[in-house]
């Protein structure tokens, strides 16, 4: 007599259909509380001090970009601080203020214009103007931080001596950097201003030159390449600002660098 074995009892449709959906239920319960419980961690919990992963990194950059930028802006103002002290240096030298006066008087007495088509010739071949200008020069060599340096009259407002002689005559009275240092307090005046031909920004830095009656005579002017000198002063390291963009902006939200993805406007 031989032994078979009963056969297996199947498991009916209806009953394979209950075990997928008890096997799937689970599964999307797990596989959310998973996914909750992870952004739980990663984003924190809204109303709550728990900031997740996220929050605490952000928090730690944002803090970290808040030394760098104290850092920046100190550094940043001392180089501003000295600069300033050049300009009162050279403002201050009594043989620039004697051949300002001196040209002053020539200007005067030939009625001398910017309009007048002899007007670069006779400015050049003046003693003074030969003097202001040698004067300028040896400041460039002595402050390789400057472009160029004129002199611009008070309170007409045309250049009268520059390092660069294609600014001789050229009226920049509407500048708001003369107007400040003309009117203002304090007799300077930091700015900026994109270059006419390249656009990049330049850091301008005026100081006001007055008679002996502290009557304005004249406001030096000095420009300043703020890619050169300043882009090395905000550094930050290869990684921060490696994808995006890290600037520093003045006052008036103008960036004080060439960005290296320029804005519309």
């Amino acid at each position: 007599m031989t032994n078979k074995k009963s056969p297996q009892p199947r498991l009916t449709q209806k009953q394979l259909s209950i075990r997928n959906k008890m096997v799937l239920s689970f599964g999307i319960l797990f596989a959310v509380t998973l996914v909750g419980v992870n952004a739980v961690s990663m984003f924190g919990i809204p109303f709550t001090s728990f900031q997740g992963t996220y929050g605490l990194e952000r928090t730690e950059a944002m803090r970290d970009l808040d030394l760098i930028a104290g850092l920046k802006q100190e550094r940043l103002h001392v180089w501003i601080s000295e600069r300033k002290g050049n300009m009162q240096m050279i403002a201050h030298c009594e043989k620039i203020a004697g051949s300002i006066r001196g040209l002053k008087q020539v200007i005067a007495q030939k009625n001398l214009t910017p309009n007048q088509p002899s007007f670069k010739n006779v400015m050049q071949r003046d003693q003074n103007y030969s003097i202001l200008r040698k004067e300028l020069l040896l400041m460039l060599e002595i402050y390789p931080e400057y472009n160029t340096l004129c002199l611009i009259d008070a309170p007409r407002g045309f250049c009268i001596v520059s390092t660069d002689i294609a600014h001789l005559g050229e009226d920049v009275s509407r500048k708001r950097f003369i107007r400040e240092a003309v009117d203002g307090i304090h007799g300077e005046a930091v700015d900026l201003e994109l270059h006419a031909i390249s656009r990049k920004p330049n850091i301008v830095f005026t100081r006001l030159i007055q008679d002996n009656a502290a009557r304005p005579m004249a406001v030096l002017v000095a420009h300043v390449d703020a890619d050169a000198f300043v882009r090395p002063m905000l550094y930050v390291g290869e990684e921060l600002g490696k994808s995006d963009e890290v600037m520093i902006l003045d006052e008036h939200a103008r960036p004080l660098v060439t960005l290296k993805n320029p804005m519309a406007n």
